[in-house]
């Protein structure tokens, strides 16, 4: 099992990665915390859809405990972390969520300040993070969610050329390249693929 110092550190080390182990251990605020990956993936999944998402659950308290969320966001080659975010449920119908990341950025502090209402006290004393109740702000971080996902698609469409050939200039390399990519994705004649025939919208859940 692989350990980090840190959630900053995991979500470096997995952002642009294929996928993520069956369990993992995080540092937060000088407190291990240990994470069993109930989400599965196969490798159709990993390698080819566009959306895959990862759920993770404390292992200490199996069930009851915090988890964890990251989803991403594959365009072809490119695969990157979507959103990163740790959730917990007080009882069935009360949620309380704590953001890591949105593509392409941590989620500071200063992030909390406009539901200072929602903010969790006791969850914070026990975990030392953030946490809002998206009971009592349910538009929470709606705002940023929208906009990492639509970067995320301008980004990796702009980007996927630079990828795929760098600084290639030989016509019989990429011709020989562009034959493997439209066997493997499956490119029709308009140069579109069945795996991204859909657009990525932002799910209307956590």
């Amino acid at each position: 099992m692989k350990s980090f110092v840190s959630v900053t550190d995991f979500i470096n080390h997995y952002n642009n990665r294929q996928t993520i182990p069956s369990s993992v251990s995080i540092t937060i605020n000088g407190n291990e915390h240990v994470f069993r990956r109930t989400s599965t993936h196969n490798r159709d999944l990993i390698t080819k859809r566009m959306f895959d998402s990862y759920q993770f659950v404390e292992d200490e308290n199996y069930g009851l405990g915090i988890e964890l969320t990251v989803n991403y966001y594959r365009y072809f080659e490119m695969k990157v972390i979507l959103e990163a975010y740790f959730s917990f449920y007080h009882d069935k119908e009360t949620l309380f969520l704590s953001p890591i990341y949105f593509y392409d950025k941590f989620i500071c502090d200063g992030e909390f300040e406009q539901y200072i209402n929602a903010i969790s006290d006791s969850l914070e004393k026990w975990t030392g993070l953030k946490w809002v109740n998206m009971n009592r702000a349910t538009n929470a971080f709606n705002d940023i969610r929208q906009s990492a996902y639509l970067n995320a698609q301008k980004d990796l469409a702009y980007e996927l050329p630079f990828h795929i050939y760098g600084d290639e200039e030989s016509s019989i390399v990429t011709r020989f390249i562009d034959l493997k990519r439209k066997d493997k994705w499956k490119i029709n004649e308009e140069g579109e693929s069945r795996y991204f025939s859909e657009s990525l919208e932002v799910p209307d859940y956590w």
